[in-house]
């Protein structure tokens, strides 16, 4: 009899909080739910450009697969032979996540033990290094920034900066190259 009375009344209570949160629920809209479609949390390509060009570093422009804009780094710095940046959440004011990605190409100094010392938290590093199983296990770095708007041109260009300095960084001591 306790066990019904429970049920009954766990049953009772959801049934009350579904109630009560619906029609306060109706009329939300969620940040994740329009991806682009707020300025304040959406960057477009051409800032993130603007922001690598300002370091020195002129792009070239692509699209994906679903026709979000890709970038990607005509004069790589250090050993990257490769430097790209991913844009997806997009809508009419821009995107809301934005990944740096750079590649270096198979590297035998690239131990799991060095990437697993420059992921590590006290690496106060903010990329993630990893080794691909894709196309000879090349070596790469990537880092995803979001809700960038259209006023965060500074933090944008921190972002890019940060990314350059950790693609040195990482180039430096963990791959062995001058």
């Amino acid at each position: 009899m306790k066990h019904q009375s429970f049920i009954a009344l766990a049953v009772s209570l959801l049934a009350l909080a579904v109630a009560t949160a619906s029609p306060s629920m109706a009329g939300t809209t969620f940040p994740y739910h329009n991806p682009g479609f707020n300025a304040e949390m959406a960057t477009t390509a051409g800032s993130v450009a603007e922001a690598f060009n300002k370091l020195g570093y002129k792009s070239s422009w692509h699209r994906d697969s679903r026709g979000n804009p890709h970038l990607v780094l005509k004069n790589p710095p250090a050993a990257a032979k490769e430097v790209a940046i991913f844009f997806d959440d997009c809508g009419p004011h821009g995107c809301e996540d934005i990944t740096f990605y750079a590649n270096f190409g198979p590297s035998s100094k690239a131990t799991l033990e060095r990437i697993n010392n420059w992921n590590h938290i006290g690496s106060k590093t903010r990329s993630k290094a990893f080794i691909s199983s894709n196309g000879g296990n090349p070596v790469g770095l990537s880092h995803t920034v979001s809700f960038f708007g259209r006023h965060d041109e500074k933090k944008i260009g921190l972002s890019a900066g940060l990314f350059i300095l950790e693609i040195k960084l990482f180039s430096h001591n963990y791959l062995g190259h001058k």
